[in-house]
């Protein structure tokens, strides 16, 4: 039997995601999570994967609303997982045409309103997840 990937709603779940909410593409929430990245630079595409979950201050969106949108496009299109955004830090609003663009693709768009360490997070979820391929490889 398969077991059923770990998902966007499975890192909901976490406890360092208790704050946090989906602001966006909630339909989404069953995207596959098979990595987190720290991403704050605005040509994304050569530096995601397929069922990346990206962390970002949202420095991206100090640029121009087109950049936003590029910069989502870019990733939105390379079918990564979803986008978590802390505010306070850069940013204190998203644009409604990338909260419309992720609710269009239902693409998951998470805001943390308050700091939170990238650090803990990748750890916390990197490490559940090597755990859970280490689970299946000794069945």
């Amino acid at each position: 039997m398969d077991e059923i990937p770990f998902c966007v709603r499975d890192v909901l779940n976490r406890p360092l995601f208790q704050r946090a909410i989906v602001l966006a593409g909630a339909q989404g929430v069953y995207r596959e999570v098979r990595w987190v990245h720290i991403l704050e630079i605005i040509h994304a595409a050569p530096y995601v994967s397929k069922h990346d979950l990206i962390l970002t201050t949202g420095l991206w969106l100090k640029r121009s609303a087109k950049s936003g949108i590029e910069y989502m496009r870019q990733i939105i299109e390379h079918q990564t997982a979803g986008l978590c955004i802390e505010f306070g830090t850069t940013v204190d609003e998203i644009p409604d045409q990338i909260i419309d663009l992720c609710d269009s693709y239902d693409f998951p768009l998470i805001l943390f309103r308050q700091p939170v360490r990238f650090e803990e997070i990748t750890q916390d979820i990197h490490a559940h997840i090597i755990n859970q391929h280490f689970g299946l490889l000794k069945k």
